[in-house]
């Protein structure tokens, strides 16, 4: 389980921090209930930079390439011990293993579809801004 991360209500005004705290925290207590491994991605980034951890929300909502590498950070220990146990269970001698693409790989390429898919955003909302502008 991943908590939510932090929201910057300065420039999301439909969600609040206190409220996304509130959350967080509920998330970490339903996860210890149900001894599910536990992501708290609200602290990580709060604790990471206390004045300026707006830096790692490219919206104030979503991840920046800091705020995911953050949360690659947290989620390879977990996703590392996960597919250990799984790998174990398979027949040694009839799987390959360089057939399988690394766990870190895995979550670099999730982490840069992310970014590329923000950065591509805002290149448009630039070009249609420019194209509004330019309209007489």
């Amino acid at each position: 389980m991943i908590t939510p991360p932090p929201i910057d209500d300065t420039r999301d005004t439909i969600r609040t921090l206190a409220v996304t705290r509130m959350y967080a925290e509920r998330c970490s207590q339903v996860a210890a209930s149900y001894n599910i491994d536990l992501i708290p991605i609200f602290d990580i980034i709060i604790d990471d930079d206390p004045e300026h951890w707006q830096r790692h929300l490219i919206d104030g909502v979503h991840f920046s390439p800091s705020g995911s590498l953050l949360l690659f950070s947290a989620l390879k220990p977990i996703v590392a011990d996960k597919f250990a146990s799984i790998a174990m269970m398979a027949p040694h001698d009839e799987v390959e293993p360089s057939c399988f693409p690394s766990v870190a790989s895995i979550i670099k390429d999730l982490i840069h579809l992310n970014v590329d898919y923000w950065r591509r955003r805002r290149s448009r909302r630039a070009c249609k801004m420019a194209i509004k502008d330019a309209k007489p």
